[in-house]
């Protein structure tokens, strides 16, 4: 007699913008694994895999997910099911869409943005052609940012990305 599956571990969650990409380690004489999110109080299975990854898509950008994970052993006329095990993921908030620049004068100009769902505060990056890559100039919570201290004629380059701030980390756009 088949015995049932043992309870998955190291479940494992990376996440990105609007996909989670899982991990596990794999059960003995396990044939198949469910993938679910609890939503609106019921497990929502998301798909299913015969290895030991998956990659969960069409996620809500700078939202906190709980997912489970069960493994199968199918026989001929049934299926026996293991125990679920948890791992909680955040998603990483979107980058903020229509950076632009306004208020020019010889030593300032404003960035602003359009806000990104989730963000609790934005990061304003410039970039250095010295070294090749943006350095931090500002943290706000606003959807602009002055710059000041410019020099005259010269070209600046920014980006911006918004933090979700979840458990005293922070999660930063990708």
């Amino acid at each position: 007699a088949a015995t049932t599956p043992a309870k998955v571990k190291n479940f494992k969650a990376t996440a990105y913008t609007k996909t989670v990409k899982f991990t596990w380690s794999e059960v003995e004489n396990a044939d198949s694994y469910n993938i679910y999110v609890y939503k609106d109080g019921q497990y929502v299975l998301l798909g299913t895999s015969e290895g030991t990854s998956y990659k969960a898509t069409g996620l809500s950008e700078g939202t906190e997910y709980d997912f489970y994970i069960r493994a199968y052993i199918s026989l001929t006329n049934s299926t026996i099911k293991g125990s679920m095990t948890s791992v909680s993921a955040v998603t990483k908030p979107a980058k903020p869409d229509n950076l632009s620049i306004s208020g020019v004068t010889t030593s300032s100009h404003t960035v602003s943005w359009e806000e990104t769902p989730g963000a609790n505060y934005y990061y304003v990056y410039r970039y250095s052609s010295k070294t090749k890559s943006y350095t931090v100039i500002g943290k706000t919570k606003d959807l602009s940012y002055k710059v000041t201290g410019l020099s005259s004629g010269k070209t600046y380059k920014y980006k911006v990305k918004g933090v979700l701030m979840k458990n005293g980390k922070e999660i930063a756009a990708g």
